[in-house]
């Protein structure tokens, strides 16, 4: 129980203080400068996946190496098995990830 209090207490500090990071990456991006705001934006989402993690007390480990193309995308498809699909690829995959979602999902 006292490990959810201070997961939740983190996780909130944590999104309150991202939140100067992200709207820089938003004017960036909005006076052009997308390579920039793309950048902020994966380092927040990189960091925030690993803080996540470790609050929960979760470790990732990936077995074997995978020969990802350097000069292409990669799909991921995740199964959706609980709530740390997202914290898992971000810090488990090892690479820049984006993600899509339905439509339906952005009035949640």
């Amino acid at each position: 129980m006292i490990r959810t209090v201070y997961f939740l207490i983190g996780f909130w500090i944590h999104q309150i203080l991202i939140l100067p990071l992200l709207g820089l990456a938003l004017g960036l991006r909005r006076m052009g400068h997308t390579q920039a705001s793309l950048r902020i934006s994966q380092r927040v989402g990189l960091d925030w996946g690993k803080l996540l993690l470790f609050m929960a007390g979760v470790k990732v480990t990936r077995h074997g190496e995978i020969d990802w193309p350097k000069d292409k995308g990669v799909l991921l498809v995740g199964n959706h098995q609980g709530a740390f699909d997202i914290p898992i690829w971000l810090v488990g995959s090892g690479r820049d990830v984006a993600f899509i979602a339905k439509k339906e999902l952005r009035s949640i």
